[in-house]
C-alpha cells in the first residue's frame, strides 16, 4: 500500500522516517479450520503457584508474569481469578488470534473483577503489545505512583512496535481508576487508556472496539490515540468504535479520537471533570477528534468540563475532514457547547485543515458557566459556539441551545464567537437553530470577514430583538412550538428533557441524550 498525498499537501516535505510497507499479520484464511487444541491458562494470586502448569483452575499460576512469555494462538485464553488482587503488571505480547477464534484475556470464578495494581514507578498496569484478534475484558486496573509528575503514566496501554496492521482489538468491561499521570496537556500527559506505536515503520489498527468500560479518577486524559497524524504519511486507524463507556472525574480530555478514519463514538458519558489547575492555563474538551476523518460522534452526554481554557462539551478539531457531531446532549460545561477550530499555521506542514464539519440535532442546556476570567489572557470567555481559524464548509443546524441566566455580573453568555487562528473562518453557516437566552445581552460576535453567516434561525428569550439584529436576514423571533413546550413545564430544563431527550441504561451508566425521532420531527 503506497502513501497518497492529498493535493493540498503536494508541495509539503515528507517526514524524515524510512517507512516500511505494512503486512497483514494475523489475517484470517477463510478456508482455515477452527483450532481444537486451544489452551486456557489460569492465574490465581491466592491459591496458585508458579510451579504449576497453569492449565486448569486447580493448577493455576500465581503470578501475572507467567503470561509475558506465552505464545498465544487462536482460541487461547488467559484467565485471572475474580476476587484476587495482583500487585504487578500484566504484559501480553505477540498474541495472534483469528476473527473466529480470538485470543481472550478475561476473568474466571465469581466475585469482583480481578484487580491489577501496578507497582510504584510502573509505566503502565496493563500492556497489550503487537497483538491481533484479541479481546480483553472484565479487569480492574489502577496505576497510582508516588511521583505525580511521572511522564506517560498509563493505566492500560495498547502498543504496536514495528508490527504493521493489527486487527480487531476489543477492550470490554475494563474498570480503570486512580491513574495519577502528569496533568499538563501535551507530551508526557497521563492517560487511562491509550493506543500507541513506534513510527519506524507503518503501524495501525484495523479494528478497535472499546465498550462498556469505566474510567474514574485518572489524570490527565480518559481515552487517547497516537498514530500517523501527518497528511504526507497518512495511515489512519480503521473500524474504531468507542461505545457505552463512562468517564468521570478526569480533569483533561475525555475521549480524543486521534489518527482515525471512520471512527464511531456513541452512547458515552463524560462528566464531573475536576479542575486541579486553579488559575493556570490548561485546555480540554469532553469528546473530540484530531487528525481524523469521517468521525461520527452521536448520542453521547458530556457535562461538567471545568478547565481554565476551552472546556467545551464537544470539539471538532483541526486536521480533520467530515466530522459529524449529532444528537448529543451537552450541559453545564464551563467553556460552552462546542469548539470548531483550525490552526491556520499548521496548514503549512502536516494538516489538511478543518473541512466538512456537520453539527446537528444536538441539545445544549446551561453551557458557558465560566465564573472567572479565563486564565492566560485574563478575559471572560465561554460562548456556546466558538469557531476559531480558517474553518471551511461547516454547517451547524437543527440544534437547540438554551442559555441560562448569568450567575455573576461579567459572565460571557454569547451564543457565538468567531475569531482568527492564523486565519478567519472561511465558510461557516448557522442555520435553522433555536437560540434561547434568559439574558438581555446574549449576542453573536462574528469574525467580520464574512466567512461565518447566520440564516433562518429562531432567536428567543428576554431580548429576542437584539439577537435578531445580529445579521440574520431571515431571522425569526419566535417558535410557537418551542414556546409551548416551555410554557407547559415546571422548569425550562424539565421542558427540554421531556420534549427532546431520552434516558437509557447503558453497560456503565444511565445516559441522558437526544431522542433522534423527537428532535427530527420538531425541525422537520
Amino acid at each position: 500500500m503506497a502513501a497518497v498525498t492529498p493535493s493540498c499537501m503536494a508541495d509539503q516535505p515528507s517526514f524524515a522516517v524510512d517507512y516500511e510497507e505494512p503486512d497483514d499479520s494475523g489475517e484470517t484464511d477463510p478456508q482455515e479450520e477452527l483450532r481444537t487444541d486451544f489452551v486456557s491458562y489460569y492465574i490465581d494470586s491466592v491459591n496458585g503457584s508458579d510451579i504449576n502448569d497453569g492449565t486448569s483452575r486447580d493448577k493455576a499460576w500465581k503470578s501475572l508474569s507467567k503470561a509475558k512469555s506465552l505464545n498465544l494462538l487462536p482460541g487461547d485464553q488467559v484467565l485471572l481469578k475474580r476476587g484476587c488482587t495482583f500487585n504487578e503488571t500484566l504484559q501480553v505480547s505477540n498474541a495472534l488470534g483469528t476473527a473466529s477464534q480470538p485470543v481472550t484475556i478475561a476473568a474466571f470464578g465469581s466475585g469482583d473483577k480481578p484487580k491489577i495494581v501496578a507497582p510504584d514507578g510502573s509505566q503502565y498496569a496493563v500492556q497489550i503489545k503487537n497483538c491481533s484478534y484479541i479481546t480483553i475484558e472484565n479487569l480492574d486496573v489502577s496505576n497510582h505512583g508516588s511521583d505525580p509528575e511521572m511522564w506517560d503514566r498509563v493505566g492500560f496501554n495498547v502498543h504496536l512496535d514495528n508490527y504493521g496492521i493489527a486487527h480487531n482489538t476489543v477492550i470490554r468491561g475494563i474498570d480503570i481508576h486512580d491513574v495519577n499521570g502528569r496533568l499538563w496537556k501535551g507530551e508526557g500527559a497521563g492517560v487511562a487508556l491509550r493506543f500507541t506505536m513506534t513510527k519506524t515503520r507503518i503501524n495501525y489498527w484495523d479494528g478497535i472496539t472499546v465498550e462498556g468500560c469505566t474510567i474514574r479518577d485518572c489524570s490527565r486524559n480518559g481515552i487517547g490515540f497516537q498514530g500517523n497524524h501527518g497528511r504526507d504519511a497518512w495511515y489512519p486507524h480503521k473500524r474504531v468504535v468507542i461505545r457505552e463507556n463512562l468517564i468521570e472525574r478526569v480533569p483533561g480530555d475525555g475521549i480524543v479520537v486521534g489518527e482515525c478514519d471512520g471512527a464511531l463514538v456513541e452512547y458515552n458519558v463524560v462528566r464531573d471533570c475536576t479542575d486541579p489547575w486553579g488559575d493556570n492555563h490548561n485546555a480540554s474538551a469532553g469528546i473530540w477528534p484530531w487528525s481524523s476523518d469521517n468521525t461520527v460522534i452521536q448520542f453521547n452526554e458530556s457535562s461538567g468540563q471545568t478547565t481554565t481554557w476551552d472546556a467545551q462539551g464537544y470539539d471538532a478539531d483541526y486536521n480533520c475532514q467530515n466530522t459529524t457531531i449529532r444528537y448529543n446532549y451537552s450541559h453545564d460545561n464551563k467553556g460552552g457547547f462546542i469548539l470548531i477550530c483550525n490552526d491556520g499555521n499548521a496548514m503549512n506542514s502536516y494538516s489538511i485543515g478543518n473541512k466538512g464539519t456537520r453539527v446537528y440535532g444536538n441539545v445544549s442546556y446551561n453551557d458557558g458557566t465560566r465564573t472567572e476570567k479565563r486564565a492566560k489572557d485574563k478575559i471572560w470567555f465561554s460562548p456556546s459556539i466558538h469557531v476559531s481559524g480558517p474553518v471551511e464548509d461547516c454547517l451547524v443546524y437543527h440544534n437547540i441551545l438554551y442559555v441560562c441566566k448569568r450567575t455573576v455580573k461579567d459572565q460571557d453568555k454569547r451564543f457565538y464567537y468567531g475569531n482568527s487562528w492564523y486565519g478567519e473562518p472561511k465558510s461557516v453557516s448557522l442555520e435553522n437553530n433555536v437560540f434561547y437566552s434568559e439574558n438581555t445581552d446574549s449576542a453573536f460576535e462574528r469574525s467580520g470577514k464574512g466567512g461565518d453567516v447566520l440564516n433562518n434561525n429562531w432567536y428567543m428569550g428576554i431580548n429576542s430583538a437584539s439577537l435578531i439584529s445580529a445579521g440574520d436576514q431571515n431571522a425569526r423571533g419566535t417558535n410557537a412550538a418551542f414556546q409551548k413546550i416551555l410554557d407547559g413545564a415546571s422548569s425550562p430544563k424539565q421542558a427540554i428533557t421531556d420534549a427532546f431527550l431520552i434516558t437509557k441504561k447503558t453497560a456503565t451508566a444511565t445516559i441522558t441524550t437526544v431522542d433522534k425521532t423527537k428532535i427530527d420531527i420538531f425541525f422537520n
